[in-house]
């Protein structure tokens, strides 16, 4: 079901937009509604929606610049933009941010279903074309890495066709680590969507760190690469580590890990059957499985988040991805995590917090309302007002004024 957020200062024709079209029956889910593009743009973190339909005049972030930086984030999504003004500035702005159209006000339901279900077809276009490259690369790597785990006596020459192969290490070190994947439904293999979910996991957490690779029946190859030793063993069993848990949080399969030594580029083979040699007599580098872990796990990663999130709560734009990165955690793991150990997602807590220190500094009589916006992160002084008011139920002027 495809997910559709809806952007609109005019809470009438958001309420129309939202109830005129049956939405699920044609396939999409409304994962939300904002009244500004400062709103928006929170929702599209938290939702990632592959289809926004926007106003482009709001207050305090309007529908362009919400898009804009929208589509930087998530290049993906597609953005219908709305406007009661035909105005070619407007048009122009649109094609420049790559909004997928661009529709005057008031806009025929029967006219916007079938730009939404254009939209739709669009991105699945892209995401089957995208998916296929990726398969493409992914073949291309699986055969560079069994020709050189099958031909050991020309090694040297298989080596210098890693690039023809898509395969790119940087650095004289590697290490070989083998991730298998656990939960085995009966017809003994996972279904492809969740293993290629697994595969971006383990992309994900090495990033420009070294190379990911299919291997046999839910396993996957992580070839770590550096300059040093100490640079790999640094790494290797934090990110494996993180992999582990990752699988496990985002897709509830147990997974388990097993490293082999560090060796010069040219020993990858060797890395790999010590490898599978630690895999099969079960001395694992991260073996953890949900359900069994303990809270104190989850606890650990949310709390050195709300650590960072207190010293940097003053930061305009502060986001998930940031904090995540910060506690070294994927996004979506440190997202599950919130609701788990919190029972709220990312943005509410960073609105909490931001309002609780609103409210501190609001007690000093001498605090004007703009310097304290400014002070918990808000650049405009009114969006702050209308956040605040919405949490406490009083508008800054008057919960000063209640002493």
């Amino acid at each position: 079901m495809y997910k559709i957020l809806l952007v609109d200062d005019d809470r009438l024709i958001r309420r129309s937009l939202a109830t005129t079209i049956p939405w699920k029956r044609y396939g999409y889910e409304l994962v939300g509604e904002a009244s500004n593009g400062e709103e928006g743009l929170s929702l599209i973190d938290q939702h990632k929606p592959q289809i926004v339909i926007s106003d482009i005049k709001m207050p305090f972030m309007d529908g362009l610049q919400m898009a804009s930086i929208g589509k930087t984030r998530y290049p993906e999504m597609k953005v219908i933009l709305l406007t009661g003004y035909e105005d070619f500035k407007f048009a122009q702005e649109a094609i420049k941010i790559k909004a997928f159209d661009y529709l005057l006000k008031p806009v025929e339901s029967s006219i916007l279903l079938k730009k939404v279900q254009q939209a739709a077809m669009e991105w699945e276009y892209e995401q089957r074309s995208q998916m296929q490259k990726v398969k493409g690369i992914r073949f291309l790597k699986q055969k560079w890495l069994k020709k050189l785990l099958h031909q050991r006596h020309h090694s040297l020459e298989i080596y210098n066709e890693m690039e023809k192969f898509n395969v790119y290490l940087k650095g004289e070190c590697v290490a070989v680590s083998i991730i298998r994947l656990e939960d085995i439904p009966k017809e003994g293999q996972l279904d492809e969507e969740r293993l290629d979910h697994a595969y971006k996991i383990c992309s994900q957490a090495i990033e420009n760190q070294g190379e990911v690779f299919d291997w046999e029946e839910n396993e996957f190859i992580v070839i770590l690469s550096g300059h040093s030793k100490e640079e790999i063993l640094k790494e290797m069993k934090k990110l494996i580590e993180q992999i582990c848990l990752d699988i496990e949080a985002e897709l509830g399969i147990r997974a388990t890990a097993a490293a082999g030594e560090v060796h010069n580029t040219t020993s990858i083979a060797l890395s790999y059957f010590q490898a599978r040699e630690v895999l099969k007599s079960q001395r694992v580098v991260a073996q953890k499985q949900i359900g069994y872990r303990p809270h104190e796990d989850y606890g650990s990663v949310v709390d050195k988040a709300i650590e960072y999130m207190e010293q940097h709560y003053n930061k305009e734009g502060l986001t998930l991805n940031e904090v995540a990165q910060a506690v070294h955690v994927n996004p979506s793991y440190l997202s599950n995590m919130f609701k788990v150990k919190k029972g709220t997602n990312f943005s509410d807590c960073l609105l909490e917090l931001r309002m609780r220190k609103a409210m501190e500094l609001l007690r000093d009589r001498n605090a004007k309302v703009y310097e304290v916006a400014e002070m918990v992160g808000y650049s405009n002084p009114q969006y702050f007002s209308v956040c605040f008011k919405k949490y406490v139920g009083l508008s800054p002027l008057d919960f000063k004024k209640s002493g």
